[in-house]
């Protein structure tokens, strides 16, 4: 990789990294402030309702997106056809979404669907208008102008969730907080972008995008389908209440650290779609990231997941209560999510969306099936569990061990098809992994033993404050004596270069 590439690498991390920082502070105090508001049925109701619009966002771009950043050269009528595509489907969806409300809320017989879904609907044409400067400026890896757009657009939609809240909206405020942004978002890009576009549209260049387009869409749809059939599982088979504590437990758990890994992921795929013919480069690239993500990652999951029975009591009421197992299993599933997209801006870049497609597919026949088996769990709900009798908690946590018994089988397989591509080795592949799996095990067992020493009898907080601290503490001091090559690698990878002169982008369309 050259110098300059580095640098903006670098940058494009500091300037994303710092922002998702922010927003997810926002996005935890928001959430923890409006959950102690709102009901575990109003999170439900916005389970289902985003587990239709974020299905329809899919349709409405097919993948061109990812096209945009993907190709070698582009032309200004691409820019121009992929703008209109996106304008068109997105008023199809939007009055495909009026039509259908009255029969998706009769399906999950939640009848105020019939009013959030067309309500819905209007972000379908606000993220269709956003697709070409959005993806123009991950293409130039300007992370700087998205992540101050985001910063804002999720601040604008915290004040709005929580203040409707405050004042009775119920699940209003979370519809209405998660439009904010889109909208908030959508009109800074265009500020700060100077692309406009042109009354222009060309078959011919549509087509030439779609080629790889359909394949990312495919993908994509596939993923989410599988990744969402949990969230239409419960929301059908156990309800609303049920859906909004697994919504919950999920956004405070592996989504958490999901939010941190897309970071790095959205940075990483138009890295490696310029060294994509450099195949030494990727490859040392992938590793580089891989031990970097794990050892940011691994240690935040397995600390929630030990601190979650004093933590999550004291930030959250006891009407949250049937959350904490739930949030735990999940927390574990974050880790297995964490290793599994690692391999795929890398897959992405190098061409194969086709495989990413096909492997998508697979988990979309075979994962559902388990959650829905889960539904039926009727075994120990564990010590959380004991005075908890009604089947839809049980239920609950049967669809959560899914995550924990089978994903596993579904992670090695994708890295081993993967391997093959990026071309890694099975040993360079652990021992990257090793500092930060090695350390968060030494950490965890420090915790395990601080938990059993410390008195009952201290507050809340005074014990999460010691076990944060301890956890810190012990975690450092394994990577700098243990792995402190590995430590100072990291270091040397995402160090700024303060004295080297601002970069041009290499093309400019």
């Amino acid at each position: 990789m050259t110098d300059t590439l580095r640098q903006k690498a670098v940058r494009a991390t500091l300037w994303y990294g710092g922002s998702r920082g922010v927003i997810q502070a926002i996005n935890w105090v928001v959430t923890l402030a409006t959950a102690r508001l709102l009901m575990p049925g109003d999170y439900g109701v916005l389970g289902i309702v985003l587990l239709y619009a974020r299905f329809l966002d899919f349709l409405n771009e097919l993948g061109l997106g990812a096209a945009l950043i993907q190709r070698k050269e582009l032309e200004a009528e691409d820019l121009d056809t992929v703008f209109w595509f996106g304008i068109s489907t997105s008023v199809v969806m939007c009055l495909l979404t009026v039509g259908l409300a009255p029969f998706v809320a009769r399906f999950f017989n939640q009848p105020l669907l019939t009013k959030l879904l067309p309500v819905m609907a209007l972000n379908f044409i606000v993220s269709g208008m956003r697709v070409v400067p959005w993806n123009m400026l991950t293409r130039q890896m300007d992370f700087k102008r998205r992540s101050i757009a985001e910063s804002i657009g999720n601040l604008c939609g915290g004040l709005v969730t929580y203040g409707m809240a405050r004042y009775g909206f119920g699940v209003w405020a979370l519809v209405l907080g998660f439009m904010v942004p889109n909208l908030t978002i959508t009109v800074q890009v265009y500020l700060q972008s100077p692309w406009r576009p042109r009354l222009h549209f060309s078959f011919a260049h549509l087509k030439k995008l779609f080629g790889f387009s359909l394949n990312v869409a495919g993908s994509q749809i596939a993923w989410y389908l599988q990744d969402n059939s949990d969230t239409f599982i419960i929301g059908k088979r156990l309800g609303a209440q049920a859906l909004g504590y697994y919504g919950i437990a999920m956004r405070l758990g592996s989504e958490t650290t999901g939010r941190f890994l897309s970071i790095l992921n959205q940075i990483a795929f138009p890295l490696y779609s310029r060294l994509q013919h450099d195949h030494d480069k990727l490859k040392e690239y992938f590793l580089a990231a891989t031990e970097f993500i794990c050892a940011i990652i691994f240690p935040i999951l397995v600390g929630m997941f030990l601190l979650a029975d004093d933590f999550l009591p004291w930030l959250m009421t006891a009407k949250w209560a049937p959350m904490i197992l739930p949030f735990k299993i999940l927390c574990l599933t974050g880790i297995l999510k964490t290793v599994s997209s690692l391999p795929g801006p890398a897959v992405m870049a190098k061409g194969h969306a086709k495989l990413q497609f096909y492997f998508s597919a697979a988990q979309l026949l075979v994962m559902p099936a388990f959650y829905f088996a889960g539904t039926f769990y009727r075994g120990v709900p564990f010590s959380l569990g004991a005075a908890i009798t009604s089947p839809w908690y049980y239920g609950l946590i049967g669809v959560c061990l899914v995550w924990v018994t089978i994903y596993p089988i579904v992670v090695v397989i994708w890295l081993w098809r993967s391997r093959s591509i990026i071309g890694y080795q099975w040993g360079e592949f652990f021992r990257v992994m090793a500092p930060g799996a090695v350390s968060t095990a030494l950490m965890a067992a420090a915790l395990v033993l601080q938990q059993h020493i410390t008195p009952a009898t201290l507050s809340y907080p005074v014990r999460v404050g010691i076990s944060v601290g301890l956890g810190m503490a012990v975690y450092a001091a394994c990577l700098l004596c243990i792995f402190r090559k590995s430590l100072l690698r990291m270091i040397r990878i995402i160090r700024p270069q303060f004295n080297q002169p601002p970069v041009v982008a290499p093309e400019q369309i």
